[in-house]
């Protein structure tokens, strides 16, 4: 069971990782967004407060692309939570099975082996000998046939 729990632990380090990465696109589209925001009108403005400082200037793309970047975070956040529900079924359903597995082979360790019935024993022999010796039968006919064959291909060549 433990080999089970290091996939665990390793697929949910990559959740981690996926989940910290969407919140930093996030991040960037929010701050997108108030970037791109228009200036309040001047009446709304205290002349008292100082201006806000500049932010770091970074390349946006256009608004199309912008929206085309949120469409796309957005499937992949669609297929991710996706992929997190099949993955934890697919574990759980996994995980139910080992375990049922696990009790089944238990409790055949439990029982106590089930004597040998001669009977039976001696069938299985017999059956073994009749399926040898039709077996061996079937092998020499095919011998017999390829032979038969091979004289036949001599014979027509020229």
């Amino acid at each position: 069971m433990s080999m089970f729990r290091r996939n665990d632990a390793r697929m949910r380090r990559e959740m981690d990782r996926v989940q910290t990465e969407i919140t930093r696109l996030s991040q960037t589209v929010a701050r997108y967004d108030a970037d791109r925001r228009p200036d309040p009108p001047a009446a709304a403005i205290d002349r008292a407060d100082p201006p806000p400082a500049p932010a770091a200037t970074v390349d946006l793309p256009p608004l199309p692309e912008l929206d085309d970047l949120r469409t796309r975070v957005d499937a992949v956040v669609a297929q991710l939570t996706a992929l997190d529900a099949r993955i934890t079924s697919v574990s759980t359903e996994l995980a139910n099975q080992l375990r049922e597995l696990g009790g089944d082979i238990d409790a055949l360790a439990e029982r106590a082996p089930a004597p040998v019935d001669e009977g039976s024993l001696e069938e299985v022999r017999d059956t073994q000998v009749r399926l040898a010796n039709e077996q061996a039968r079937y092998q020499i006919a095919f011998r017999a046939d390829l032979a038969r064959l091979a004289e036949h291909l001599q014979r027509t060549r020229p």
